[in-house]
């Protein structure tokens, strides 16, 4: 994906937070979701519902994340308890409970596993990564650790045949 810096001397142009990424100064461009990413998200969503009702939380996609100062990521799903604040943009305050980012077709696991320290730098305590290209999942915090099982963030568990519909 495209990245570049952001020139500070000019007044800052509206920026499409669903086309692009901001995080320290540097606009990253995001892949557009296809229909089966689509799917994926929609349907990971769908797994966390139970737990929005059983810890007062929140799941949603593209549910962009800012540090308050002008820095967004969009993570694929994110997962959030009721004491959220959002920026008047509607992008919820750092930090998120959980988020998951779900790689696209053309997009390198390396991109997504680089992401985590993003998330880290934000003090978001729970990454998943949902790999539907090769059909495997990751719990990603100080360690990257792929999980056969169960994907868990803190109360929350889903297996992991339940995300790719076995």
């Amino acid at each position: 994906m495209a990245t570049w810096p952001i020139e500070t001397s000019k007044p800052e142009p509206y920026i499409d937070d669903s086309e692009y990424e901001r995080f320290e100064g540097v606009l990253s461009e995001r892949p557009g979701p296809g229909l089966e990413h689509s799917d994926f998200q929609r349907h990971v969503v769908d797994l966390l519902r139970p737990y929005e009702a059983q810890l007062g939380g929140r799941a949603l996609q593209e549910w962009s994340i800012s540090d308050g100062s002008g820095n967004w990521l969009t993570p694929d799903v994110t997962f959030s308890y009721p004491e959220f604040k959002t920026t008047r943009r509607g992008h919820l305050l750092v930090p998120a409970f959980l988020v998951v980012e779900i790689r696209s077709a053309d997009q390198s696991l390396k991109e997504l596993f680089d992401k985590r320290e993003r998330y880290r730098t934000w003090q978001i305590p729970h990454y998943w990564i949902v790999d539907p290209v090769e059909r495997a999942c990751y719990e990603c915090s100080a360690v990257i650790e792929p999980r056969q099982d169960t994907l868990r963030a803190g109360e929350i568990e889903i297996a992991v045949r339940d995300i790719f519909g076995e």
